[in-house]
């Protein structure tokens, strides 16, 4: 039960369970959205009890271990009250987002307050109906919209943002827990060369079954734009992040093992601060790894979700 009409403050909060946090990890956009209607008669009733907050008069809160990366885009960002015209429903409706790409964040409350002009809503107390089925989620960019942004029907490169579509990815994780902090991966090659003392420039292969085992994904360019760490074996050396130009996890065998390979490709030469060229028998992680050479594998907290009920 809501009475905005005894108000002239609301205050959104969208929060983990207790003693986790949300981690969000990827390249696009992602938006906090939620939605509770009431009806309040039918469409020619009251049209002037609407009112838009634009996000450029309020600012998110946000409270976690990891925030810094989360850039706040006021702009795309609202809070609405009311009926919208030719609506037969009263609402609440709200969007914050924050900018790709998004690195490792985690949070475990966002939250943000809009005053408003309480003469200008609905009178009295009124229960409204949030779920779902309305807007009540985390979420990044999804495959039709990005097709939509790039422009559906443009022939190849339509198709080639489609094939290269990797989106956001969203954990529940304990608060305080390693998430894939230390999961290591050796650097192999499909060539002897590499396996004969040449180093990587831009690109390398790891063991497709380790990232298999891991629980990423195996799809061509579905890590595109995540970021990696590379280090010598004993973690020294330690450089990144760099970004993901193009990752294949079906390209060859390793030269001498003949495992199956995972090929990936960054955006800049892979070499240390100190002038370090990686090659075969080096690390990679998806993670910055912890500045000590104790660097144990760690498995991801199980995937959690929870959404919003219908009230």
């Amino acid at each position: 039960t809501l009475d905005l009409g005894n108000h002239n403050e609301l205050e959104i909060s969208f929060a983990a369970p207790s003693g986790h946090e949300i981690q969000i990890d990827g390249p696009d956009r992602t938006r906090i959205e939620f939605q509770a209607k009431v009806p309040c008669g039918p469409p020619g009733f009251g049209a002037f009890k609407h009112q838009s907050i634009e996000g450029t008069n309020f600012v998110p809160v946000v409270a976690g271990t990891n925030v810094a990366g989360l850039a706040y885009n006021a702009a795309s960002s609202f809070v609405t009250i009311g009926r919208c015209n030719g609506c037969d429903k009263c609402e609440v409706y709200t969007r914050v987002q924050f900018d790709g790409p998004i690195s490792n964040a985690r949070f475990s409350q966002v939250s943000w307050t809009i005053n408003y002009d309480s003469s200008n809503t609905l009178a009295g107390p009124q229960t409204y109906r949030y779920g779902t089925e309305f807007y009540c989620w985390i979420r990044g960019a999804t495959l039709a919209r990005r097709l939509q942004d790039a422009g559906e029907g443009r022939g190849r490169a339509s198709r080639e943002l489609k094939a290269a579509f990797a989106g956001n990815e969203f954990k529940l994780v304990k608060v305080g827990e390693v998430v894939n902090i230390a999961q290591r991966f050796t650097l192999t090659s499909k060539h002897a060369s590499h396996h004969n003392g040449e180093r990587f420039t831009n690109h390398f292969w790891i063991s497709r079954d380790l990232v298999q085992d891991s629980g990423r994904c195996l799809a061509l360019n579905c890590e595109l734009s995540k970021q990696i760490w590379l280090s010598k074996p004993d973690g020294l050396e330690l450089s990144g992040p760099y970004r993901i130009g193009h990752n294949n996890p079906n390209d060859g065998a390793d030269f001498v093992s003949g495992n199956s390979t995972y090929y990936i490709e960054t955006s800049t030469v892979l070499r240390s601060q100190d002038g370090y060229r990686y090659g075969v028998g080096d690390e990679m992680y998806f993670q910055d790894p912890p500045p000590t050479t104790d660097m144990e594998n760690k498995t991801d907290f199980a995937n959690q979700s929870k959404t919003c009920s219908s009230r």
